[in-house]
């Protein structure tokens, strides 16, 4: 189920709710430890889940090449076999981006954001046989790129990813802050 609505022509805003079961799903989860290395995920097979949520995304442009989009997104998952939320599935999740394009002297401009609530994990830490729920912290991350045409089908551009150095060993390994740049050519 879902609905737009453009109250103005510089205006969007979009609502969705969702209700999906699922059957035979291939997940992750967190291996043994072995003491040696970052933490590893292995694949584990769920076979009845469900997921319920809300997606909302409001989108202003006040002028002409300035883009604004937020978003937000609510989203309950529930392993069936055991009632546990699905692992590393946040509940929670915002986005902000800013997209500038001044096309008359193609310079473009653009920044993304998005915020990560808690994610549990499971793992028998005590070897027990008895799974334990483990939170892994929220985190934050911005990505940029500039722009700029040079001429003759020649742009060049710098990007900057996960600016805020997002990332753990344990629970999200993703590459560290990077940055980059180079020279495109459009023929």
């Amino acid at each position: 189920m879902s609905a737009e609505l453009r109250p103005h022509p510089k205006v969007w805003l979009s609502v969705q709710g969702f209700y999906n079961q699922l059957s035979n799903r291939i997940g992750t989860i967190v291996a043994p430890t072995d003491e040696v290395g970052p933490r590893r995920f292995i694949y584990q097979n769920v076979d009845s889940a469900s997921s319920l949520g809300l997606e909302s995304t409001l989108r202003v442009s006040p002028f002409s090449g300035l883009r604004l989009d937020f978003g937000y997104s609510w989203t309950r998952t529930e392993n069936r076999s055991d009632g546990q939320p699905l692992s590393g599935q946040p509940m929670h999740r915002a986005t902000a981006a800013i997209a500038y394009s001044a096309r008359s002297i193609g310079f473009e401009a653009s920044c993304r954001t998005s915020v990560v609530g808690s994610r549990p994990f499971f793992q028998d830490t005590n070897g027990d046989d008895v799974t334990e729920r483990q939170d892994a912290s929220p985190y934050a991350s911005m990505d940029v790129r500039l722009a700029q045409r040079v001429g003759y089908g020649f742009d060049t551009f710098v990007v900057g990813e996960n600016l805020l150095n997002a990332g753990d060993a344990q629970y999200l390994t993703i590459p560290p802050r990077t940055f980059s740049g180079g020279l495109r050519y459009d023929y």
